[in-house]
């Protein structure tokens, strides 16, 4: 009697496509162990695991984890969600004074001039040393701590950024864009619940991000419904 191959051969086609596709972040596989997965990944991911056998005895060790730890892992995938709703452009710099010429070297002594260089090349790795002492400076404007957050976000510093944000819409209070950006540096930090106030009160002004925060904020809600 001949054997039936038909079940091996789809465990083969199974492994073969499961190849075909990366492996899934280990985060998603933390998502997919506490039922926190994008719906629009859960047949991906489940067919993937159908033939690898590593992310497979990965989601089982996560599965398999002790109470803590399937916590630690719970709040995890909750800050992963939390920083994909982030939306923001990055800021072009305007001078509150006069525009210096953009051929003109900064002069080394500006800390500000310097860090604003850098910032608008893009370079917000080096713009955050010059920017740090420029906000160390007393009276330093909300400009300085507007500019200095946002470098901070754009390098996924996301602490500091709300540090200096916060600094900023202290300093700058009717700056509608400073509430924005800070709303996004609190979604990336994984603090919801921050992100939901600060949020939540720019979707009840007339400020030009109002209906931007409203549809993010009901986003948000389902996330922390969920957790």
């Amino acid at each position: 009697m001949k054997e039936d191959l038909t079940p091996r051969l789809r465990r083969l086609g199974a492994r073969l496509k499961a190849r075909a596709t990366p492996c899934p972040e280990p985060e998603e596989l933390a998502e997919h162990a506490v039922g926190m997965l994008d719906p629009t990944r859960v047949a991906t991911v489940r067919e993937h695991l159908s033939g690898c056998n590593d992310c497979l005895r990965e989601l089982v060790a996560i599965e398999t984890a002790e109470g803590s730890n399937l916590t630690l892992v719970k709040l995890a995938s909750t800050a992963v969600r939390l920083r994909r709703l982030v939306s923001f452009e990055i800021p072009t710099y305007q001078p509150l004074g006069a525009v210096r010429d953009a051929d003109e070297t900064p002069d080394p002594a500006d800390d500000f001039a310097v860090g604003m260089a850098h910032y608008s090349a893009g370079e917000h790795a080096s713009a955050v040393p010059a920017l740090e002492k420029a906000a160390a400076q007393r009276g330093a404007p909300a400009q300085v701590a507007l500019y200095l957050g946002v470098s901070y976000l754009a390098e996924e510093r996301a602490e500091e950024a709300v540090t200096a944000l916060q600094k900023a819409k202290k300093k700058s209070p009717r700056a509608p864009v400073i509430p924005w950006l800070l709303a996004q540096a609190q979604l990336s930090a994984g603090d919801g619940l921050a992100a939901e106030k600060t949020l939540t009160s720019i979707a009840k002004g007339a400020g030009p991000h109002a209906a931007e925060a409203a549809t993010q904020l009901a986003e948000l809600k389902e996330v922390l419904a969920s957790d």
